[in-house]
């Protein structure tokens, strides 16, 4: 049998041929680099830059809108905006004074370039509907890629209902590919200064774990011999449990306590003693449910809200607060129970609040509240509260039994003649419609002594507000007739 013939050797590339496969590679690489080179010297200018954040609405679902203004900087290291503004159907974001910085390295590693953000202010306007559709749980919060970011933020603030402010956040923020990490250095809030850290899972079970703490100084009166001393107050705050499924829960758990001011000289010999706040609360947390407070213990204990938020009137409030079903498996309504008590109470204009007892009970059957029975102190008289809101409908409905109601407790130019009577006020479509009828208690006759001299105080003082009786009925439009 004869062997097969050996294969032949490949025939030589001809030497023209590899000169030309020679050539085009040299000019695709010189093509190339200097696409890179003409790419790098573009990056540099500031026209890179704004065209790059002019293509983002591009991304962005129709409704949203982006807009900026005043930008300097290079696509290269980072860039400053004057001005930006996102909106969407939900929320609208303004941003003022804001500088970015980036280094590309870090995509090679699989993280977001963007490394710190600076920000003059921050506005976040929530502009939904009255009654948005119900919150659900989310099922991933994983991100496409790693981030690295260090944050920086002069003012932050909510422009919702009620609106908030905090100044000087500065923290860092990291997503792993696995969890989201939060590390926050400063937070001033109202009149305290707070650090504290979260971490959250990215998928279920989104396990979530922060705590924060921080302290809340308020100035105090100085004794005759010196000056002002400070009250410093103590709180911690830690929040833990699960964000997936709709039968997530959470734990939150609050201490407050104040610390006695170091006494320094002899004003602390003549100042008045501070008063030794405290408060602790533990709650149960269901973030998706209709009701989202399922459990809540509190009580408190010489508390000063003016001591701890600008504007709010001097208090000194002791009571307890207990809010939930009886057993979470239950059928029975939510209940809140509301005892407080005010040994500092005094007028509006005094920086004072005039309630000085409050005594409350509310239902809740997952459609309506219900309040049987509410009796609130004001002074030596009372003021009896009943009524029911239904959140679906906006239906609500309440009235107020006055017993003998001294007015200069609320205000000290009010008359001191007691009032007594009812107030009733009913939610309609268009508007509240409400009914009052007051009387004042007689005042005793006294005989009229001679008039003396006046004082300049007296001439310019104005004469108290007296109120002899009243009785009104009407409607308060909140829409317009069609």
């Amino acid at each position: 049998m004869d062997a097969a013939p050996a294969p032949s050797p490949p025939a030589p590339t001809p030497p023209r041929r590899r000169h030309r496969a020679g050539q085009a590679l040299l000019a695709l690489a010189t093509l190339l680099l200097t696409a890179i080179a003409l790419l790098w010297a573009w990056s540099g200018s500031r026209h890179a830059l704004v065209f790059t954040l002019a293509q983002v609405p591009r991304f962005l679902p129709a409704d949203h809108q982006w807009e900026t203004r005043d930008i300097e900087g290079t696509l290269r290291s980072g860039g400053r905006l004057g001005g930006l503004r996102w909106s969407s159907p939900d929320w609208v974001v303004e941003v003022q004074d804001l500088h970015l910085a980036w280094n590309w390295t870090a995509l090679l590693q699989g993280h977001l370039p963007l490394s710190r953000l600076t920000a003059g202010r921050i506005e976040i306007t929530p502009q939904g509907p009255d009654d948005p559709a119900p919150a659900t749980p989310p099922d991933s919060l994983a991100l496409p890629m790693g981030i690295d970011l260090t944050l920086q933020v002069d003012l932050l603030r909510w422009a919702g209902t009620p609106a908030a402010e905090a100044r000087n956040l500065a923290g860092r923020y990291r997503f792993d590919g696995q969890r989201h990490h939060l590390d926050m250095a400063q937070l001033d809030l109202a009149q305290g200064r707070y650090q504290g850290s979260a971490t959250l899972e990215a998928q279920t079970p989104m396990a979530l774990q922060a705590q924060v703490q921080g302290s809340v100084d308020t100035p105090l009166p100085g004794g005759r011999l010196g000056p002002e001393r400070m009250l410093q107050a103590h709180a911690e705050f830690t929040l833990q449990g699960t964000l997936a499924t709709p039968a997530a829960q959470l734990q939150l758990q609050a201490r407050l306590r104040t610390l006695p001011p170091s006494p320094e000289g002899p004003a602390a010999h003549t100042a008045p003693p501070a008063p030794r706040m405290q408060a602790d609360l533990h709650a149960t947390l269901a973030p998706w449910a209709t009701q989202p407070l399922v459990q809540a213990e509190a009580t408190v204990d010489a508390i000063d809200l003016a001591a701890l938020w600008p504007g709010a009137p001097q208090t000194r409030l002791h009571g307890q607060l207990k809010a939930g079903a009886p057993r979470p498996d239950d059928a029975a309504p939510w209940r809140l129970e509301l005892q407080l008590r005010n040994s500092l109470s005094g007028p509006w204009d005094q920086s004072r609040l005039p309630l000085s007892a409050l005594q409350a009970n509310a239902l809740y059957d997952g459609a309506r509240w219900s309040m049987p029975s509410a009796t609130a102190s004001v002074g030596t008289g009372r003021i009896s509260l009943q009524g029911h809101y239904t959140p679906a409908t906006g239906a609500l409905e309440g009235q107020a039994q006055l017993h003998q109601l001294p007015p200069e407790a609320l205000h000290s130019a009010l008359a001191a003649a007691p009032l007594s009577g009812q107030i009733h006020a009913a939610q309609q479509d268009t508007g509240v419609r409400f009914q009052a009828d007051l009387r004042a208690a007689a005042l005793p006759q006294t005989t009229p002594s001679t008039p003396g001299p006046r004082t300049a105080r007296e001439r310019l003082a104005s004469p108290p507000l007296s109120l002899q009786a009243l009785h009104a009925q009407g409607q308060w439009r909140t829409q317009p007739q069609g």
